[in-house]
């Protein structure tokens, strides 16, 4: 059995297995010590930063995919592809910040009247986005090295057990509720902590980016390349999560709260999807390697 295969199977079980501490966390124990509304409200906090997130990165992902094999080339540190990669964040993160905070006005008129708690907590949002933007890009980044177990075992089980300790912790008011949303943000971090000292463990990481090789390989094909395939993202993202946020615009948190239990079902259905798509990337860009490896020789 090859790597690839190896890595498949691995993601598979670890992704049903976070299912399983999913589906106890979220149909039993979220609604038990959790009010509708507290759900409500990490739900459309989470939905909101997700939808920003898919755009911020600029399409680092979906260049990754294509552009990485060009780069690599772990005694040259892949020539800082890993700065360039943030370089791109920044871009992005600036772009979406400014919007933001340019209409947030507007958003937080939409969001007044029936989900005050979320405005409450709006500003968090951005850099909460921010966090998820930087698990995106580490997460396809470490794919790219054929390291995909450490990523799905994070996303899968860890955050979810984690979360419920959060949820217990703030049950018996160990935590307040702001340490609690705070808390809640702070899990994502930590992975992204967790990501980058992988990546650094694992491989050779630079900030430091080449800038002969990037014009050799081409920024504007790169930019291109990553925007355009990024309003993929952007449709399957808001597809998962605009019915979050349009329920918290027109309806009280308590409806996005039952909303997230009741809509679990759908998750398990797109489980299968879920479990193709963790290594869907490596097999790309292992394909684009071993039939284009005399090319990426002569770079």
């Amino acid at each position: 059995m090859g790597v690839i295969q190896k890595q498949g199977l691995l993601n598979t079980v670890i992704t049903y297995s976070g299912v399983v501490i999913g589906f106890v966390s979220l149909l039993f124990i979220q609604p038990q010590l959790l009010t509708s509304s507290e759900l409500g409200l990490i739900r459309i906090l989470l939905a909101f930063a997700t939808i920003v997130a898919t755009v911020m990165p600029l399409g680092v992902g979906n260049i990754n995919t294509k552009f990485f094999p060009h780069f690599r080339n772990k005694d040259k540190k892949h020539f800082g592809y890993f700065g360039l990669m943030l370089l791109f964040l920044l871009v992005g993160f600036l772009i979406c910040a400014s919007l933001i905070l340019v209409f947030k006005g507007k958003i937080i008129e939409i969001y007044s009247e029936q989900s005050p708690l979320f405005v409450n907590y709006f500003y968090l949002a951005i850099p909460f986005a921010l966090i998820i933007a930087c698990i995106a890009i580490l997460n396809t980044y470490v794919s790219s090295l054929y390291k995909t177990v450490a990523v799905t075992f994070w996303d899968s089980i860890m955050n979810k057990i984690l979360f419920v300790v959060l949820i217990v912790l703030y049950y018996f008011e160990f935590l307040s509720f702001d340490l609690f949303v705070f808390s809640f943000v702070g899990l994502y971090a930590l992975q992204v902590l967790f990501l980058l000292i992988y990546a650094i463990i694992t491989d050779s990481v630079s900030l430091k980016i080449n800038i002969p090789k990037v014009k050799s390989v081409g920024l504007k094909p790169m930019v291109k390349y990553g925007l355009l395939l990024s309003l993929a993202s952007i449709s399957s993202s808001g597809l998962k999560f605009i019915d979050t946020v349009m329920i918290g615009a027109f309806l009280e948190l308590d409806f996005v709260g039952i909303f997230t239990v009741t809509s679990f079902i759908a998750l398990i259905i797109d489980i299968p999807l879920v479990s193709l798509e963790k290594i869907s990337n490596v097999q790309i860009a292992k394909f684009w390697v071993e039939n284009n490896l005399e090319g990426i020789k002569s770079i």
